[in-house]
C-alpha cells in the first residue's frame, strides 16, 4: 500500500515537472517518453512501460557509482560490506550451514533470517538489508560460533567455546 502511494506521488510529481517545464500533458507523455534512467526500481519502470511499451529503461550508473565511491572511502563501510558478503557466501552456498544457523536461531528465540547478498542494481538498499540482518543475527552468531570441517560430515562441526 505504501509503495503504491509513493509511486502515485512520484508519477504525479513527474507529470507536473513535464507539464511545467516541457508543456506536456499527461496524455502526451506516452508519445514523448522514449527512455528513462533510474536506479533499477521496478515499480517506476513498470509504470513507464505501461505508458510506452517501447520505452528504453537504462540503469543510471552515475547514481550507483557516486554512492559506492563515497562509501568505499569509509573503512567501516568497506569492512561491513566485506563481512556481509562473507556471511552471505558462508550460509547461502551450504544447506548444512544454513540449517545449523536456523537451529541456533530457534534455540535462542530469534526469528531466522538468512543473510542476504550485498550488491545488484539497488546497492544501497541491499546493503542496508544485509547489515540489518547481520545485526539481527549477531547475538546468535556470537553465542553459537562454529568451526567448519568437512561440509558433508556434520560431526566435523564443533562449537567454539
Amino acid at each position: 500500500m505504501l509503495k503504491d502511494q509513493m509511486l502515485h506521488k512520484f508519477m504525479n510529481a513527474f507529470a507536473n515537472v513535464l507539464e511545467e517545464y516541457c508543456g506536456l500533458g499527461v496524455g502526451e507523455i506516452k508519445d514523448y517518453l522514449v527512455g528513462f534512467a533510474s536506479d533499477g526500481a521496478t515499480l517506476c519502470t513498470t509504470k513507464f512501460k505501461q505508458l510506452n511499451p517501447c520505452m528504453i529503461d537504462v540503469l543510471c550508473l552515475a547514481h550507483c557509482l557516486a554512492v559506492k565511491d563515497a562509501v568505499e572511502k569509509i573503512p567501516l563501510c568497506t569492512e561491513l560490506e566485506c563481512f556481509s558478503k562473507l556471511l552471505y557466501s558462508f550460509f547461502h552456498h551450504s544447506q548444512v550451514h544454513r540449517s545449523i544457523l536456523k537451529t541456533a536461531c530457534d534455540n535462542e528465540g530469534v526469528n531466522f533470517c538468512a543473510p542476504t547478498r550485498v550488491g545488484s542494481t539497488r546497492w544501497l538498499s541491499h546493503t542496508q538489508r544485509a547489515v540489518t540482518g547481520a545485526v539481527k543475527l549477531y547475538p546468535v552468531l556470537q553465542k553459537n560460533t562454529f568451526e567448519a570441517g568437512n561440509e558433508n560430515d556434520k560431526s566435523s562441526w564443533r562449537r567454539i567455546q
